[in-house]
């Protein structure tokens, strides 16, 4: 949302509402998300400029305070700058926005969204205002070139801007900490930017899926597809974690009992049993409020653990929509 001009002659807060993620850059100031709810920041007389950047366009508010506080605060992922009269003065307040400025920040849009969701099975995909998601199989003979020329193809006469991939392994600060398990090589060093000629963030396909299923509190998510997905949301702080991994008994680890090849060999009977198992012992292990269970295979499920509740293989493109939100 643009900035609204509002000049005032009266003693009631005036509201700018700025675009998420905007940044203030003026002398002495702060962020605005560095600023707690209702902190006042008192100044002079004289004429301040504040200049804000909107996806690189600057947009400049000349503020004439007139020794009057000035305010930020956060509602609903926005910022709101809020001009207080600390006295009856009933020419408070005098604002404008350069004209040129004012249309930079109206032309500025949120960024067009390409997801993909790399699994073992498919690879998954969906843009910003496109309804039906595209996928084509995946498997041990994917790597990252291949992917990336199927994915063009693919959504060839879809409009991007950027990409969020969500991948089948560890990653930090976006960069693969290993080769996926059920994926064929060359993926650690794959320069992803470039092949799609795009930004492009990257997280593990789990935690993709566990960002767009939280709804508050604390959050475990396991994912039960090929392989074994898992990640906490703590207060909305997002935590990849790679449980799969860890031995859980007889030598064999959890993915070896929850993934495909667990399902494949114990029955589904035997595998139910498994994932009610091991869903009460890391529920109360990490503290969770709650488990999400999601994948392709928590379809196979009968009746559902207590304290979980079904995810959906959508909620991964959601997830990867909220990656490009300040």
């Amino acid at each position: 949302m643009a900035c609204a001009a509002i000049a005032c002659s009266f003693c009631e807060p005036v509201r700018f509402r700025l675009n998420e993620g905007t940044e203030s850059h003026c002398k002495n100031y702060r962020r605005p998300g560095e600023l707690p709810w209702n902190d006042r920041v008192e100044r002079d007389s004289s004429q301040k400029i504040m200049r804000n950047s909107f996806h690189e366009k600057q947009v400049e508010l000349m503020l004439s305070t007139h020794g009057k506080g000035l305010e930020f605060a956060p509602l609903h992922g926005q910022f709101i700058l809020e001009l207080h009269c600390l006295d009856n003065d009933t020419q408070c307040i005098q604002t404008r926005i350069e004209g040129a400025a004012m249309k930079a920040a109206q032309a500025a849009k949120s960024p067009r969204v390409l997801v993909i969701d790399v699994g073992g099975t498919n690879v998954k995909m969906l843009a910003t205002g496109q309804k039906e998601p595209r996928k084509y199989p995946s498997g041990p003979t994917l790597t990252p070139r291949r992917m990336v020329r199927l994915v063009k193809k693919s959504v060839r006469d879809w409009k991007f801007d950027c990409v969020s991939l969500g991948y089948p392994g560890p990653i930090i600060n976006q960069h693969l900490l290993r080769e996926p398990h059920n994926l064929g090589g060359g993926w650690m060093e794959f320069d992803f930017r470039k092949a799609f000629g795009c930004p492009v963030r990257i997280i593990n396909d789990a935690a993709m899926q566990a960002l767009g299923s939280y709804k508050g509190g604390r959050m475990l998510f396991l994912g039960l597809g090929t392989g074994l997905g898992s990640a906490m949301v703590v207060d909305g702080m997002l935590e990849p974690m790679e449980l799969a991994h860890l031995i859980y008994k007889n030598g064999k680890t959890y993915e070896d009992y929850l993934g495909l090849r667990g399902l494949e060999r114990s029955g589904k009977k035997k595998w139910r049993k498994h994932v009610a198992t091991i869903v009460k012992k890391l529920k109360t292990a990490l503290g969770a409020d709650y488990v999400v269970l999601g994948g392709g295979n928590s379809k196979k499920l009968k009746n559902l653990p207590p304290g979980t509740r079904l995810g959906s293989n959508e909620n991964a493109f959601l997830g990867g929509f909220r990656m490009w939100q300040k």
